[in-house]
């Protein structure tokens, strides 16, 4: 995100469209050279959905991916006016910052892949603990750069686990029928990313960022009590 907004700055947003185009090529090609063939247990047919979804720990698990999603989306899909509010914080600094977020969201995702390898729901629900406290956090943290740089880190930080303990998750509780709850994992991420955008333009462009946070919080803590426990585990219902 810094890379594409400097090159979109330095030479035009179709620059770094075409930038964009480039390393997706790049990563389709590496992909292709290094996975090895990955064939399905067998079909996915359309019943297997209502299926799943008549599970409870599947539906729960759906349930808490929804709004910890669209909580996350709703107020990071803003964070730039979120971050210039701070006295002193100009494009510069606003591109480090998203430069550290990713950084730590890289980090995240290995650190949140070693803990859903053992218990991915508790782990969900750890992530989603912290960043509903964190996002909650930025509203009274605008007056201090120090303060919203540090939170920032610690919302890529949690961030970057959402994905690899979502599926991990998913595939625990459905492990007769991965390819599917995966197929489900990735309709509801995507459905949540498209309503946080949408709910937090609408509350950008009314009360403001500070509610775009608080909102984006309380879904993020709403995900955190969500019941469920860990297939291989004890009970980790609130």
């Amino acid at each position: 995100m810094p890379a594409g907004t400097f090159l979109g700055a330095a030479a035009g947003w179709r620059t770094a469209f075409a930038a964009m185009t480039g390393c997706a090529l790049l990563v389709a090609a590496g992909l292709a050279v290094v996975l090895p063939p990955l064939p399905a247990e067998g079909a996915v047919r359309l019943g297997t959905f209502p299926r799943l979804l008549g599970a409870a720990r599947v539906r729960w698990l759906l349930v808490t991916i929804a709004l910890l999603v669209t909580g996350h989306f709703a107020a990071y899909t803003y964070v730039r006016p979120v971050l210039e509010r701070t006295p002193g914080t100009g494009p510069g600094l606003v591109g480090t910052l998203l430069l550290g977020y990713g950084l730590a969201g890289v980090a995240g995702n290995f650190a949140g892949g070693g803990l859903a390898a053992r218990r991915p729901r508790r782990a969900l629900r750890l992530i989603a603990t912290v960043l509903g406290a964190v996002v909650v956090l930025l509203a009274p943290a605008g007056g201090s750069a120090a303060g919203s740089a540090a939170l920032l880190l610690v919302w890529g930080l949690a961030y970057g686990g959402v994905s690899v303990s979502g599926q991990r998750a998913l595939t625990a509780a459905a492990p007769e029928a991965p390819e599917a709850a995966s197929a489900l994992f990735a309709g509801v991420f995507n459905a949540a990313i498209a309503l946080g955008a949408l709910a937090g333009g609408r509350l950008a462009d009314g009360p403001g960022t500070t509610a775009v946070l608080l909102t984006g919080g309380v879904l993020a803590g709403l995900a955190a009590l969500t019941p469920g426990r860990d297939e291989q585990g004890a009970a980790t219902s609130p």
